[in-house]
């Protein structure tokens, strides 16, 4: 099983005015970021773990579907990857990013 987000004591950061604010996790401890992808046929999205001041914030991106090489490098600029590639979970789950 994967690592649990504790989502006890989280809220919505509504400053942002993007239209997809982070949601604080108080209780989230820092540790290497969660990254989620969703490809469909016309957008990418992507939910994802960073730190702000020492604690954890779920947030959000989104990109065109012919835009995947720039996804891939807003990826790699945030450090989601903690090497060249990375394979999770069982066979019918992984997905590389070289």
């Amino acid at each position: 099983m994967g690592r649990r987000i504790d989502l006890s004591g989280a809220e919505i950061r509504a400053d942002h005015g993007d239209g997809s604010p982070p949601i604080f996790l108080p209780r989230q401890p820092a540790a290497s970021p969660l990254l989620a992808l969703d490809i469909g046929g016309t957008l990418i999205k992507l939910v994802y773990t960073a730190s702000c001041g020492g604690e954890e914030e779920l947030r959000f991106a989104k990109f065109e579907r012919r835009r995947l090489d720039d996804c891939f490098d807003f990826v790699r600029a945030q450090g989601l990857l903690g090497c060249n590639g990375t394979t999770t979970g069982s066979s019918k789950e992984n997905m590389t990013l070289k």
